[in-house]
């Protein structure tokens, strides 16, 4: 056996084995305290809505203006996640179901598939983002970042609701990933740019913030310009266009059906949401205190420990190609954290 094969089949293996161990801790982590029973363990108001939505998309007889009675609170919620797992439920009634009575689930059946699917997601990300930066952060630095995201606190404790916030994250982390790899894309055939707006339109219609996150495709945008390379600028903006609009013609049913009350409902659903949380200051102010929120949650539970380690990271960047190779999509990702 030649060396080199010997030397690869190591490192596959090793490869194979961190991103394995970190996808079963973040799928163990997400599946303590969902015991069948016991609704109340997964239950939250939304889900309620959102199972209706799936149901009907299962039955392929959506229609939100009637299912809601023109409420915008309720017609213009974004109901991506919902609509994945109806989809994804008609396609097994029609492939691994086909020619079986088909059974009407309840609303907690419903809650259960969405909080599933929410991990599925999520864990589904997060194998692609080790897989793929294993190579560039080595087994060290990928066990530690997969032990912090498949861990993290708030991930895991929203995973057992099947609402929209932990697939959003799971947008994100691809969307961040996928703008990572536009550095090896060729103008001609622009299929990372493709996915890359696909992600961004899907996760739009999981979850509205989603939008902040075109930051990562104009960050890399940014350094194309920079280093004159138009003909794969255009085609990566082009590819993200295209991609974003087939997404959120997926995940939209009501921007699908009726663009126009679409646009006017979304006015009011914002407005409403505004009114919730109350935020009536100028823009910059709230950008202020959205940051000092997270520096406030990154000191809670024992996450100032990572401090150090993050300043040393950054320290050491700074001195070697972190200016020149990853300052951009850092820096956008930060952007869009700090708005969110």
């Amino acid at each position: 056996m030649p060396p080199s094969y010997a030397t690869n089949t190591s490192m596959f293996a090793m490869r194979a084995a961190v991103v394995l161990v970190c996808g079963i801790m973040a799928v163990a982590a997400r599946c303590v305290g969902i015991r069948h029973g016991e609704p109340d363990t997964i239950w939250h108001p939304d889900v309620a809505k959102q199972g209706r939505v799936a149901a009907s998309v299962r039955r392929a007889d959506l229609d939100l203006r009637r299912l809601h009675k023109d409420d915008a609170r309720l017609t213009a919620y974004p109901y991506g996640h919902a609509v994945i797992a109806g989809l994804t439920q008609r396609l097994i009634d029609r492939t691994v179901a086909r020619g079986r009575d088909r059974v009407e689930f309840s609303g907690w059946s419903w809650s259960l598939r969405l909080a599933q699917q929410a991990t599925l997601l999520y864990v589904a990300a997060l194998l692609a983002l080790l897989w793929r930066q294993y190579r560039r952060w080595g087994p060290w630095r990928t066990a530690l970042t997969g032990a912090l995201l498949a861990l993290e606190p708030l991930h895991a404790y929203y995973s057992h609701y099947g609402m929209n916030d932990v697939p959003l994250v799971a947008g994100l982390l691809l969307t961040w990933l996928l703008t990572r790899e536009l550095s090896r894309e060729r103008p001609a055939l622009p299929f990372r740019s493709l996915a890359l707006g696909f992600t961004l339109g899907v996760s739009f219609g999981i979850k509205y913030q989603a939008a902040l996150a075109v930051t990562f495709p104009l960050a890399a945008w940014f350094v194309m310009g920079r280093q004159r390379r138009t003909l794969r600028l255009a085609a990566s903006v082009a590819a993200v266009v295209l991609g974003g609009v087939a997404g959120v013609w997926l995940t939209c049913p009501l921007l699908r059906a009726d663009p126009d009350y679409f646009l006017g409902a979304l006015r009011d659903f914002t407005a409403w949401q505004n009114d919730i949380v109350a935020h009536d200051s100028a823009f910059w102010k709230e950008l202020v205190r959205n940051c000092a929120n997270s520096i406030q949650e990154f000191m809670a539970a024992g996450r100032w420990l990572l401090l150090p380690g993050l300043a040393c990271a950054v320290w050491r960047g700074w001195h070697h190609h972190f200016r020149r190779a990853s300052a951009p999509d850092i820096g956008a990702a930060l952007f869009c954290a700090a708005l969110l």
